[in-house]
């Protein structure tokens, strides 16, 4: 924690001598469908789970579903549940 505050200060001491731009926010698609949908606060994360070095997008929400998918050509595909070695899909109980 004090590492990250560290480093947001060190970057807000260096600034830049232009305001920061940012592209239009893009609804990611999995296949024909909108990622997230019919979830509840989904958060992504990358993450290369499988070692061939192209990370897969590991989806939490506030219930608790742990979901994966991978890149499928300019998209992603359908999104599943993250499983455990035994099979069994994980679930993050927050509450």
């Amino acid at each position: 924690m004090l590492s990250q505050f560290f480093m947001m200060a060190v970057l807000a001491a260096v600034g830049t001598d232009s305001a920061a731009t940012f592209e239009a926010p893009v609804q990611l698609m999995a296949g024909d469908q909108t990622m997230g949908r019919k979830r509840l606060y989904p958060s992504p994360a990358m993450f290369d789970l499988d070692g061939d070095k192209k990370p897969e997008m590991i989806i939490g929400d506030l219930i608790g579903n742990l979901t994966v998918s991978r890149r499928a050509g300019k998209t992603w595909g359908e999104p599943e549940p993250l499983r455990s070695k035994d099979g069994e899909p994980l679930r993050f109980h927050n509450w």
